[in-house]
């Protein structure tokens, strides 16, 4: 079986009959190697950003000020960050943070009332 990491440098990555790895580019320094995952299509920072806006705006309320933050945190390109974003209207924002207000309320109205005296 061919090592993964061979002290060359640089180099395709092994071809095993219908591996995932065919395409992949492998790079070797002092601290280890490393496999280029986007050769290979596993890594598109393009649907990667589309999927987080959505998941994080349905499941945490998050707001495009805070997704452009945590994208970049991620590594996420400022074009692909801004393209992912393009489809939140200023509408559909504020509704979303009036509708965590009011969740909010909701649940600190209940716990004063079920608070005991």
């Amino acid at each position: 079986m061919p090592a993964l990491c061979s002290p060359r440098g640089r180099e395709p990555a092994p071809s095993w009959p219908g591996s995932w790895l065919s395409g992949a580019t492998l790079t070797t320094s002092a601290t280890g190697c490393s496999i280029g995952w986007p050769q290979v299509g596993l890594v598109d920072d393009v649907d990667f950003a589309e999927q987080w806006v959505q998941s994080r705006r349905v499941n945490a309320g998050k707001g495009k000020r805070a997704l452009a933050a945590e994208l970049r945190t991620k590594g996420v390109d400022n074009d692909v960050i801004t393209a992912a974003l393009a489809g939140i209207d200023a509408g559909a924002e504020r509704e979303r943070a009036e509708q965590l207000v009011r969740d909010k309320l909701r649940r600190k109205a209940l716990a004063t009332t079920m608070t005991p005296r």
